[in-house]
C-alpha cells in the first residue's frame, strides 16, 4: 500500500468519516489528487462512500472493517520501523527528549 493510501486510511481512522475534499485539505493536496487515492482505496474495498445528508452533491467516506484493519496494520508497521531506528540511531537521552516533545509535535501537526 502506498504512503498516500495509508495516510488517508489513518486520517479516516483518527478523525472519522469525511469528504474527499476534507481529506485533501488535511493533506494539503488537491481534491483531484485525493480523489485518485480514494478511488484506489474503494477498489480495494477499504473505504466506502455514503450520501452526505446535508449536501447531496457530496459523499462521505468511511472505513470498511478491512480498511480499519489495514490502517492499524500500517500504523503498526510504521511504529515498528520508528522503534528500530530509535534503538539503532539515538541515545537514551535523545529518545527521552523526543518523548517529552512528542505531545507538542502532535499538537502542531493537528494545527497544520
Amino acid at each position: 500500500m502506498s504512503n498516500p493510501q495509508l495516510t488517508a486510511l489513518s486520517r479516516l481512522d483518527r478523525l472519522g468519516p469525511m469528504t474527499t475534499t476534507g481529506l485533501a485539505r488535511r493533506e494539503q493536496i488537491t481534491p483531484q489528487a485525493m480523489g485518485a487515492t480514494v478511488s484506489s482505496l474503494e477498489k480495494l474495498a477499504l473505504v466506502a462512500r455514503s450520501a452526505d445528508a446535508s449536501d447531496a452533491r457530496q459523499s462521505i467516506l468511511s472505513l470498511t472493517p478491512e480498511g480499519l484493519a489495514a490502517a492499524h496494520s500500517g500504523r503498526n508497521a510504521v511504529s515498528d520501523k520508528v522503534t528500530a531506528i530509535l534503538e539503532e540511531s539515538f541515545t537514551d537521552a535523545e529518545v527521552e527528549i523526543l518523548s517529552v516533545a512528542a505531545p507538542l509535535i502532535e499538537r502542531l501537526a493537528e494545527l497544520l
